[in-house]
């Protein structure tokens, strides 16, 4: 079998390490080159997972929430963030949906793009089939969770882009570090649809996101002292 691969590379600038630090953060070296994989990779519409080690978070099927977070000793900053909150079927009102959204496992379509070169065994992408339409044909459980309790809208991820193995280089003057993770496949790149609820939490429309929705901010799953831990750890999640 051909052996394809991409490599990315990307330099300091004016004297700086791309934000990296002198630790040599492997959060801090994802967020440096993650905008490019996305462009070289699968173009403008798929978006890089915004924290590395949440990569289990990021699977087809899982869903978040838009939500404003205090800020400040007296909460004077409202700051908008993206919120993970996992599995769609954890969230579903069964009996007032179609049966497709009620599987345990939701069927995805994998497939390669010739265009992409890595590996065919090491990248794939997910889709959701065509035929999973929202409108209409599922209704969330709104007292499921805190955070689907009063919102007007929620997010749904489509299709990803999955890689078995990958590493990151990181190179100062004095030291490098390289991190290869290959334990098992993590989403690196993802696309979602905005699903539009009524006050029963019946989805009754959805929208492709515009640009300015896809600069927030998203919440970080792994705690200050998680934010180098390896290997990349399976979703838990709480309220």
């Amino acid at each position: 079998m051909e052996t394809r691969t991409l490599a990315i590379e990307r330099r300091k600038r004016f004297g700086g390490l791309l934000g990296v630090g002198e630790k040599l953060s492997v959060v801090q070296g994802w967020r440096a080159v993650r905008s490019v994989v996305a462009q070289e990779v699968a173009g403008e519409d798929y978006i890089p997972i915004p924290y590395l080690l949440d990569a289990s978070a990021y699977k087809i099927g899982h869903i978040f929430v838009r939500y404003v977070r205090e800020v400040g000793c007296l909460g004077m900053i409202r700051t908008p963030f993206f919120k993970i909150l996992g599995p769609i079927g954890n969230f579903v009102n069964v009996s007032e949906s179609n049966a497709s959204w009620n599987e345990k496992s939701l069927p995805a379509i994998k497939s390669t793009a010739d265009h992409v070169h890595f590996k065919g065994e090491d990248f794939w992408y997910l889709e959701m089939p065509e035929g999973m339409i929202t409108k209409n044909n599922l209704r969330i459980d709104r007292s499921s969770h805190q955070d689907l309790a009063s919102v007007a809208s929620f997010g749904l991820i489509r299709n990803v882009l999955v890689a078995r193995a990958f590493e990151i280089e990181i190179n100062s003057k004095r030291s490098s570090r390289l991190l290869r993770v290959a334990n098992e496949p993590h989403t690196l790149l993802f696309k979602y649809e905005i699903c539009n609820m009524n006050v029963d939490g019946r989805v009754i429309n959805s929208r492709t996101p515009g640009r300015s929705s896809r600069r927030l901010t998203w919440q970080s799953l792994q705690s200050r002292d998680d934010a180098e831990r390896l290997p990349l750890t399976e979703l838990h999640l709480t309220d």
